[in-house]
């Protein structure tokens, strides 16, 4: 009758230890349950170790002597899964270089400790199985971060490009001509290497505050600062780039005072307003416009581009 209750008790646990096992994809959750359940299955004491990690179940971790011999175990080269006997301990090498041990009291039948093998077994296998799920999310995650470096890469060259064009193009001129110009076109050349100028510094901050973003290092301040003369003065410098288009400009009568970071708030607000320029038509319109929400302030930039 006992040893029905033994192995009544033994496929008890190597049922919920195998269900529990199939859920799960933390190989450190998998281990510490698989020592538990290895422990309740046994009526005693059992660990899992697997290269300096080691989880005990049941009472007090096993002697130095048994884990010397779990950890010569698993070293053994091209090792098939086994058990062998370690100071009254059950220690059996599981695939994938981990060892699991237990100690039961009193000592089970040949039924019950095949159901510990195979209760041990799945463990390892849920293991390998949790791993193997951590490496395809990582190998996932490193092609994604690729795929948006190279198309980031590609984004930058020609943003780049664009503004260092026109600003050597108008340096030339000046430099070549820059006599027989009137004073127009020499202004307006200028303008054109300062604003350019202007849109490359911007360029490098956006770059500069993506890499402090990465590494954590970016400090949003909160100061009070007037909002419509932030919007007015980033809506100023598009007023070259926005070409034919009509920068529409409708704030809240109630729109006073924020509090926030002023120059992140720039930097977001000419990001959006510039891809608004960008995708809208010659002659479309493009609305800057503003509404309290829950005691904040949105500000709201509609085009009417694709």
């Amino acid at each position: 009758a006992k040893r029905a209750e033994a192995r009544a008790l033994a496929t008890a646990v190597l049922f919920e230890g195998t269900r529990e096992f199939s859920i799960s994809d933390d190989p450190a959750l998998i281990r510490a349950r698989l020592a538990d359940h290895l422990a309740a299955a046994a009526q005693g004491r059992a660990f899992v170790l697997e290269g300096d990690v080691l989880c005990a179940a049941g009472g007090e971790a096993p002697a130095p002597m048994v884990l010397s011999a779990a950890r010569a175990l698993a070293l053994e080269d091209g090792a098939e899964p086994r058990t062998i006997e370690a100071a009254g301990w059950r220690v059996r090498y599981l695939t994938g270089g981990g060892v699991a041990g237990w100690r039961a009291d009193p000592p089970l039948g040949s039924d019950e400790e095949n159901l510990l093998q195979i209760l041990a077994d799945a463990g390892a296998a849920a293991t390998a199985r949790a791993q193997l799920a951590v490496a395809k999310a990582e190998a996932e995650a490193r092609g994604r971060t690729e795929d948006l470096r190279n198309a980031l890469l590609s984004s930058i060259s020609h943003d780049l490009r664009t503004p260092l064009a026109a600003v050597l193009a108008s340096a030339s001129s000046l430099q070549e001509f820059g006599d027989q110009f009137d004073a127009k076109t020499r202004h307006d050349l200028t303008a054109t290497i300062q604003e350019e100028a202007e849109r490359l510094n911007a360029f490098v901050t956006n770059l500069l505050n993506m890499t402090r973003l990465e590494s954590g290092a970016l400090d949003v301040e909160s100061a009070a600062f007037d909002l419509a003369e932030v919007v007015d003065r980033t809506r100023r410098r598009f007023e070259r780039l926005r070409g034919r288009r009509r920068i529409v400009c409708s704030l809240g009568a109630d729109v006073g005072v924020a509090l926030g970071d002023p120059v992140l708030f720039e930097v977001a607000l000419a990001n959006v307003l510039e891809n608004a320029i960008r995708y809208t038509p010659d002659g479309g319109a493009i609305l800057l416009s503003s509404f309290p929400r829950d005691g904040q302030v949105v500000v709201q930039v509609a085009d009417e581009g694709p």
